[in-house]
């Protein structure tokens, strides 16, 4: 194990790692202008993106995952928290947590029209996360999982303490309790 040349390859070896994550960041951040409105677009804007931080309930909170499609959320215990990020003009509304193991980020924009039900529409960005390998399989099939439930949502509801995310289809794929 001392041998300089295995030295040199495990060096090699980790400084590619360093570099792809390096670069994996920058593709992520490359996508911070989503959501960014041109101030000469049309006022119809097909999305209808509606950013009124002062009007949005889940600014400043902390969530719990409570319920989701996996047997073993409670084990690993997923969040999910919001901020109100004043320099993030134009970018959306940022959200971040720990999906079990890494910690992830990444920013929606309101949707002005399409409230179904009490349900109001949303579009996610990109979501990043960090790589650290997690403790067993179950546990990544979990963060997983959560991650992808993420990208997939296009409503939320909130009734008093507990906020729901629903998927295109209106169905309910993630369960939180407010911390």
């Amino acid at each position: 194990m001392n041998n300089p040349v295995n030295i040199l390859i495990v060096i090699v070896l980790v400084s590619i790692s360093c570099l792809l994550f390096y670069l994996g960041v920058r593709l992520i951040t490359s996508k911070a202008t989503f959501g960014k409105t041109n101030s000469n677009s049309n006022t119809n804007n097909t999305d209808n993106n509606y950013n009124n931080r002062s009007s949005f309930p889940l600014l400043n909170t902390k969530w719990k995952v409570t319920s989701m499609n996996s047997s073993n959320i409670k084990k690993y215990n997923p969040t999910m928290n919001f901020t109100d990020d004043s320099d993030n003009k134009g970018q959306g509304i940022p959200f971040s947590g720990n999906a079990g193991c890494n910690n992830y980020f990444g920013s929606f924009i309101l949707l002005q029209n399409g409230s179904y039900s009490g349900m109001k529409p949303l579009k996610v960005s990109p979501i990043g996360s960090t790589k650290k390998m997690c403790a067993d399989d179950e546990q990544m099939k979990v963060e997983y999982t959560f991650l992808k439930n993420i990208s997939n949502v296009s409503y939320y509801s909130i009734q008093n303490t507990t906020l729901g995310l629903y998927d295109s289809n209106k169905n309910l794929i993630i369960t939180l309790t407010k911390q």
